[in-house]
């Protein structure tokens, strides 16, 4: 974690210290973005669970003074990076992470989301816009799930959603068993203690292979043209 921070030479604030579990974020330093709940969620969380935020900055200078603030709050817990981290970079921090945060308050679809998947890691969402519809959820297929959408404002619940699949992950990575005596939610404690051989990043990559590859696009988007082609072909038959 201290490696990729130190790689990290760009305009950021806070400091990590003590951490096992690499919790990652990426996108516009926006309040609709909701970096700050993620941070404050981290008080739900173990101690050794740690945030990085790769920020694009828009000149929201209240905001960034908001995050500064949450951040000294939790010293050594979460670092916000204020410019824009190269696509290597960031792809090799997220690919490295126990679980990638999409925190928005609003978020039309969430490409974020699907590029975390891709790279084998799961990911916590919040239940806004079409942010469920990029992941399959774990509390609903534990045997096939790749993130947890969790309700927007409940601190509470994305923390616990947060450190939960950073230890399954974690253990999925290291066979530590010693890690799952840090989960804290029943739907986490029934998957590590029941189904142990899950792998939820490669349940990441074969649910984005599944649904959102270029091939399976194409067919979602027949679909829906037929679709509207037959409601077309109805309604003009539906006398006014």
């Amino acid at each position: 974690v201290n490696l990729l921070t130190r790689e990290m030479l760009l305009r950021k604030f806070g400091e990590l210290h003590d951490c096992r579990f690499l919790v990652t974020s990426a996108g516009r330093v926006t309040w609709g973005k909701g970096f700050d709940m993620l941070i404050e969620a981290l008080d739900y969380t173990e101690r050794d669970v740690c945030a990085i935020v790769m920020g694009i900055p828009i000149g929201d200078s209240e905001y960034e003074k908001l995050l500064a603030n949450a951040v000294s709050s939790r010293w050594g817990k979460a670092v916000v990076v204020l410019d824009s981290v190269g696509q290597d970079l960031l792809k090799v921090t997220v690919y490295a992470s126990n679980v990638f945060v999409v925190p928005s308050r609003y978020e039309p679809f969430g490409m974020v989301s699907i590029e975390a998947q891709a790279l084998g890691t799961p990911v916590v969402v919040t239940s806004v816009g079409g942010l469920p519809e990029t992941i399959l959820d774990l509390r609903h297929d534990p045997v096939k799930g790749s993130g947890v959408a969790v309700p927007l404002n409940d601190l509470r619940i994305m923390g616990e959603a947060i450190n939960d699949l950073a230890c399954l992950t974690e253990f999925i990575d290291t066979g530590d068993r010693n890690v799952l005596s840090k989960l804290k939610s029943t739907w986490a404690m029934n998957i590590g203690y029941r189904d142990p051989q899950i792998n939820l990043r490669a349940n990441a990559i074969q649910w984005i292979d599944s649904k959102f590859r270029e091939d399976r696009l194409r067919e979602l988007l027949r679909s829906c043209y037929e679709k509207a082609r037959i409601y077309a072909y109805f309604r003009a038959l539906t006398p006014l």
